[in-house]
C-alpha cells in the first residue's frame, strides 16, 4: 500500500516553486552535511539519522525540481518522483522505529503529515542556501551544495539496494 503523501508532496512542490522564486533575508542554515549523517547512520545503524537523511534528500530533490521546472519539466518530474520515494522510505523508517518503541503499528497518515511538514521546513532552508550562494557567487550551487546532491544520490542508491536485497 503506498504511503498517502503524494497529495501532500504536491503541496510541497508548489511551496518549493514559490520559495525558489522568492528572496531570502537570512544566510543558509548551519546543517550537518548529509554525507556526515549518512556515514554516521550506517556506522551506528542509526535509523533516526537515516530518516533525517531521507527528509533532507527529499527536500533537496524538491528544491531541484523547483529550479528545473521552468527549463525542463521532465527533469523536474524526475526530481519530484525521487523526492516522493525518499520521503516514503523515511516514513517507513519512522514507522519501524515507532513500532519498535511502542510495540504497536504506527499511524502512517500522521507520520506522513509530520514528514511533509519537516520537508517544508527543510525546503525553506535549501532556498536560503541557494539565495546565499547567489548573493556570494552568482550561482545556485557551491561545493558544499554539490556535495549535498552527491550525498543524496548515494543515499538513493543505498535505499534501492536495501529495497532490492
Amino acid at each position: 500500500m503506498p504511503i498517502p503523501c503524494r497529495r501532500l508532496l504536491v503541496q510541497v512542490t508548489a511551496l518549493s516553486l514559490f520559495c525558489a522564486s522568492g528572496t531570502a533575508l537570512a544566510d543558509r542554515p548551519a546543517w550537518v552535511p548529509i554525507a556526515e549523517l549518512l556515514v554516521g547512520s550506517i556506522g551506528e545503524a542509526d535509523p533516526a539519522r537515516m530518516s533525517d537523511v531521507m527528509s533532507r534528500c527529499s527536500a533537496l530533490n524538491m528544491t531541484l525540481a523547483g529550479l528545473a521546472d521552468s527549463y525542463s519539466p521532465e527533469m523536474s518530474e524526475t526530481y519530484q518522483n525521487e523526492a516522493l520515494r525518499l520521503i516514503q522510505h523515511g516514513i517507513m523508517i519512522e514507522s519501524n522505529m515507532e513500532q519498535t518503541r511502542t510495540g504497536s503499528k504506527a499511524d502512517i497518515p500522521s507520520l506522513s503529515d509530520v514528514a511533509v511538514e519537516k520537508v517544508k521546513t527543510l525546503l525553506n532552508g535549501y532556498t536560503l542556501w541557494i539565495d546565499d550562494n547567489m548573493a556570494n557567487s552568482d550561482s545556485y550551487f557551491s561545493k558544499e551544495f554539490d556535495m549535498e546532491i552527491d550525498s543524496c544520490r548515494l543515499a538513493s542508491r543505498m535505499m534501492n539496494q536495501m529495497a532490492a536485497g
